[in-house]
């Protein structure tokens, strides 16, 4: 599955879970960041040099360690449920 269609179902569990639109609209800003750095790559093909490419990218700009945090915490949540390979996690179905 493409990241990008892995953010669509994501998102959608995020709303359905209850998450507030501001909650949801940053998930959906922080992730596109990453998609859009390193292309719309099959979920399965994130890899330690994926994820530290993009991490020292941020770096590169300069932005503040808080901010950076941010980007890092968003895509731990994302890419946590993936890494479980279970995104029926967020709808709590076993």
């Amino acid at each position: 599955m493409k990241i990008e269609m892995a953010l669509d179902f994501f998102l959608s569990a995020c709303y359905i879970k209850g998450l507030l639109p501001r909650s949801i609209d940053n998930y959906d800003k922080f992730v596109n960041r990453f998609i859009n750095t390193i292309g719309d790559i099959d979920i399965k093909d994130l890899d330690y040099e994926v994820i530290t490419g993009y991490i020292e990218s941020l770096y590169k700009l300069n932005l503040s360690k808080a901010t950076i945090g941010t980007y890092i915490r968003h895509l731990k949540v994302f890419y946590g449920i993936w890494k479980r390979k279970s995104i029926l996690n967020l709808y709590h179905i076993e």
